[in-house]
């Protein structure tokens, strides 16, 4: 995606270097550790992703675990019935519509991927219940391929650094195109997860702690006197 902008597209140019760097030097002493994180494994980062929708990492981990243990790839996980698998979202809720679009994505990746998801973004939007963040994610994370996850604490962090230059509701398009224009060539994974944990544990929803932000230098938010 293209940042179509001139004037966004100068400013997330200017402080790219500046970003990349503070966030990168934040992740080497505060990156949270979930068992997905430890995994270069593309099927269960689309576990991951399936059970964190809409729920805490911390309840989304008993689901991941029951997952893995009991399905271990797509063709088990195509095999099972959805009843079986609404058993393992049962910590996490959804149980239903979780179940539905995992079966529904096994199946798909097992007879027309053949039984392995490819590292391309359109193929991987093509699956039932996967969207921009989750193919980043596996792209990112499950094949090493350079991508941006833009996820609700990454558009939160974004729009409050570019605050003077975004419109008021920006597209989720605009901040995929943000997050895309941002994430560098190397060490894209730590990048990414970093980003995620600086908005989810500093830059919060309601009281953001910017006086333990590494990135109030560069903050429209900030020097707004917020």
């Amino acid at each position: 995606m293209i940042l179509d902008d001139e004037r966004l597209r100068q400013s997330v140019t200017k402080r790219t270097r500046a970003v990349r760097t503070a966030v990168l030097r934040w992740s080497q002493q505060n990156l949270r550790d979930f068992p997905w994180r430890r995994q270069s494994d593309p099927y269960r980062v689309f576990l991951a992703e399936v059970s964190l929708r809409r729920t805490t990492a911390r309840a989304a981990m008993r689901a991941y675990d029951l997952l893995t243990t009991r399905y271990p790839d797509f063709e088990a996980a195509a095999r099972a019935t959805e009843e079986e698998l609404r058993e393992c979202f049962v910590s996490v809720g959804l149980q239903n519509a979780r179940a539905r679009l995992l079966h529904l994505a096994a199946v798909k990746v097992v007879e027309e991927m053949g039984g392995r998801l490819p590292p391309d973004m359109n193929a991987l939007l093509s699956l039932p219940g996967v969207g921009l963040y989750a193919a980043g994610a596996i792209l990112s994370l499950g094949f090493g391929v350079r991508a941006a996850m833009v996820d609700s604490n990454a558009v939160r962090l974004y729009s409050r650094l570019w605050m003077d230059v975004l419109p008021a509701n920006p597209s989720p398009e605009l901040m995929q195109a943000i997050g895309e224009h941002l994430v560098p060539e190397r060490e894209h994974q730590v990048y990414n997860l970093a980003v995620i944990d600086l908005g989810a544990l500093v830059c919060r929803f309601g009281r953001p702690r910017c006086s333990s932000c590494v990135l109030t230098h560069k903050c429209d938010y900030f020097s707004q006197g917020h």
